[in-house]
């Protein structure tokens, strides 16, 4: 994506068109089921595709290489690179089996520094009751989430902080850590 006129990548697929999605939006929400400990393939290899053409700090050095020696053609770094964003994230899981989700959904926005306002883990919703489109507790969170997400946009990117759950870690607010009281012989999830 770095430069307008240089050649692209030769895999032919939908990356074209949510790499323009991405780079339009103002807000980003990503969301995705969880099929073993982590979301699925399609987030990762969205991630890896992005991959360092899609770094802020490597885009904004090329950018400042390009004013220093004058160049001033179109083949620069696209300026949507620079617009201010804010974004959130929703997974749902089935069982407790979830705790890479988050972070590696994280590492989709993680390279353009799009703030992270909200995040949300829905697991232990593999049952038939437990569809979260149809829990309303959970279709609430996930509003909230996305009026946190619009809320962000509305502040200079200085003042956008994290609104979310705080998590058992104080930085990226996942559960990559977790203490599990002990039970007998078996281990119960943590409520939290």
């Amino acid at each position: 994506h770095y430069g307008k006129g240089k050649p692209g990548c030769v895999i032919k697929d939908d990356f074209a068109f949510l790499d323009e999605k991405i780079m339009d939006s103002d807000g980003l929400i990503v969301g995705s089921p969880i099929y073993e400990k982590g979301p699925q393939g399609l987030v990762k290899v969205l991630n890896d595709r992005m991959g360092p053409s899609h770094d802020i700090l490597f885009n904004l050095n090329a950018k400042k290489r390009r004013e220093e020696l004058g160049i001033t053609d179109e083949n620069g770094p696209d300026e949507r690179f620079f617009k201010h964003r804010t974004a959130g994230l929703i997974a749902v899981g089935g069982s407790q089996w979830t705790t890479l989700a988050l972070p590696t959904m994280e590492m989709l926005i993680q390279p353009m520094q799009i703030p992270l306002v909200d995040q949300v883990l829905f697991d232990w919703v593999a049952h038939p009751k437990g569809v979260a489109a149809l829990m309303d507790d959970k279709l609430e969170r996930a509003h909230l989430l996305g009026k946190r997400v619009a809320e962000g946009l509305l502040k200079p990117p200085e003042e956008v902080k994290y609104a979310g759950d705080p998590g058992m870690c104080p930085i990226c607010h996942c559960k990559l850590l977790e203490i599990l009281p002990k039970k007998g012989l078996e281990y119960v999830r943590y409520a939290a």
